[in-house]
């Protein structure tokens, strides 16, 4: 809530990354079976208070003809982080799925977005969550795609959006 972007000095021409971190702490089945999911920027909104189930068809929340926006290979257990990294206490296990910049660079210039009269409109979009929703991103689905000899138990999604901030000092 109230998350907003620095309200001076000049962000750069683009975001440097953008990426989607799926957090872990178990999993079941085989460490080291390769999977792959897919990505998708969701359409619609799933309505607050309505209980979906499992047999919801996630189809009906984006558009799987316009195919994914990233996909990722991984397995439960990472091997690019090395141990002394994982046996830190603050270490959680991750999947970082890399998505497209454009997608950060919409997030950046809702939020600076004007009205006719100059007044701000992109602090309101990212005023609370509700707002956020409906006019700047409706939200991601994720689908496994390729493999099925391990559950990964997801407690965490984070999204980080990484870009240039430029002040002018006095110097």
């Amino acid at each position: 809530e109230d998350y907003g972007f620095p309200s001076h000095g000049v962000i750069g021409d683009s975001v440097v990354k953008i990426e989607l971190k799926l957090f872990y702490n178990s999993f079941f089945g085989d460490s080291l079976n390769t999977m792959k999911c897919e990505v998708y920027e969701l359409d619609n909104t799933l309505e607050e208070g309505t209980p979906y189930y499992t047999n919801i068809d996630p189809t009906l929340f984006y558009d799987a003809d316009k195919g994914p926006i990233a996909t990722k290979t991984y397995c439960a257990t990472d091997y690019t982080v090395p141990d002394s990294i994982k046996l830190e206490d603050d270490y959680t296990r991750n999947i970082t799925i890399r998505l497209p910049q454009e997608l950060g660079n919409r997030f950046i210039s809702k939020y600076y977005e004007t009205n006719a009269e100059g007044d701000s409109i992109g602090k309101i979009r990212f005023s609370n969550s509700e707002e956020f929703i409906n006019n700047v991103f409706k939200g991601l689905y994720v689908r496994n795609s390729q493999g099925d000899g391990t559950v990964i138990y997801i407690s965490m999604a984070r999204l980080n959006v990484t870009f240039n901030y430029y002040v002018k000092g006095a110097s």
